[in-house]
């Protein structure tokens, strides 16, 4: 529950950081107040359906969260993004959580370190250098292909992701022709459906 309300608050919602920290300190007190020792089963239970409910109702909507996946602002930290990739990788893998996907990297598809003249040139690049941490311009690939194909074109990538054995990066191939800021935050757009599915309160275990 804690890591579905802080994902939509926090990394995508982007809302005051001070208002979730006075909303979880309270939430402590309640468990402490309800739970006398760690046998206390119905205590327990009490605390986790209270502090669920709690969470639900403070947390951003759907509506909410996917509109802020889609902002062209919304840019993810490194370390949230590894998270969130890969909770999006395996739940677009499979939903029933049967298979998962395996050892991976974060994948930029317009490059942290674009060739000079590459990628459009110096104009081009202003414009797709701010997108280059937003959910839709990242995908999970694997390691040693993620070192032979980061830095190249798309058109040079684009095969190597139709070959790859992850779902969601096998979909950039077929779904996008070209790689520029429409498309980036078009699948940011279709990428925020996948998001609210998997930090839900109705159904915590995918995160």
């Amino acid at each position: 529950y804690l890591l579905v309300f802080i994902t939509r608050y926090s990394i995508f919602a982007n809302k005051d950081s001070a208002g979730m920290e006075d909303l979880l300190f309270d939430l402590a007190r309640t468990v402490r107040n309800t739970v006398n020792n760690e046998n206390d089963k119905a205590g327990s239970k009490q605390a986790a359906h209270d502090v669920k409910n709690t969470l639900s109702v403070n947390s951003p909507d759907d509506p909410t969260v996917k509109a802020a996946v889609a902002k062209e602002t919304t840019i993810l930290e490194p370390s949230d993004a590894k998270y969130v990739m890969k909770r999006l990788a395996n739940y677009m893998q499979d939903p029933q959580k049967q298979v998962v996907v395996g050892d991976t990297n974060v994948e930029h598809i317009y490059p942290q370190s674009p060739a000079e003249k590459g990628w459009g040139g110096k104009a081009n690049q202003e414009k797709l250098e701010p997108l280059t941490w937003h959910i839709g311009n990242l995908t999970i690939f694997g390691k040693k292909a993620n070192k032979k194909v980061e830095n190249f074109e798309y058109p040079i990538k684009k095969p190597k992701y139709a070959a790859s054995q992850v779902v969601m990066t096998k979909e950039i191939a077929s779904k996008y022709k070209q790689w520029d800021e429409t498309t980036i935050l078009n699948r940011a757009v279709q990428l925020s459906k996948a998001v609210v599915q998997v930090w839900d309160f109705t159904n915590p275990s995918r995160v």
